[in-house]
């Protein structure tokens, strides 16, 4: 399994605000934070602590499996 199919499947398992902003993120807005600000009509600060917050949940998870070998 690839690393991309590990983090679908770890991003699913995430509440559904948290999965859905960080997968709009993830394919949609990339880093381009403002943008989805204005389309989203959610403020910066918190797209920016959702996918803060998913980011650190997805390396520990990987770590995890990683050193689990």
């Amino acid at each position: 399994k690839s690393i991309e199919d590990k983090v679908d499947d770890y991003v699913d398992t995430f509440f559904w605000f948290d999965r859905d902003l960080f997968n709009l993120y993830r394919y949609e807005f990339k880093t381009h934070q403002a943008n989805m600000s204005k389309q989203t009509k959610l403020s910066i600060s918190t797209i920016y602590r959702t996918v803060k917050r998913c980011k650190i949940k997805i390396n520990q998870k990987l770590k995890e499996d990683y050193y689990e070998k």
